[in-house]
């Protein structure tokens, strides 16, 4: 009977140290720090938008601010002022999150 006793609490100790060092792996993997990928797309400009609505909808958290995106988009296409046109064409840098 002590034996059983005894194998018992072996088992469930090393159950639990397992089931520690998956927990622990599994935080650390979450708080790994990811990069920031920069990417490019192109754009054709319709009817209605302006540079605020596009950059609207590229714009993420790791832009600074939408003023500074627009920039960043107003130099990417050698633009001075902020009047684009229909028909043309803008390139958009957008950025990802990567491992």
């Amino acid at each position: 009977m002590r034996n059983i006793n005894k194998k018992a609490v072996v088992y469930f100790m090393l159950g639990t140290v397992l089931l520690s060092s998956m927990v622990t792996v599994s935080i650390t993997a979450s708080r790994q720090p990811y990069k920031v990928q920069k990417n490019v797309t192109s754009v054709m400009i319709e009817k209605g938008d302006s540079l605020w609505t596009i950059a609207e909808t590229y714009y993420s958290d790791e832009n600074r601010s939408m003023k500074a995106y627009i920039e960043e988009i107003k130099k990417c296409n050698h633009l001075s002022g902020n009047e684009i046109k229909e028909g043309n064409s803008l390139i958009i840098p957008y950025y990802e999150k990567v491992k």
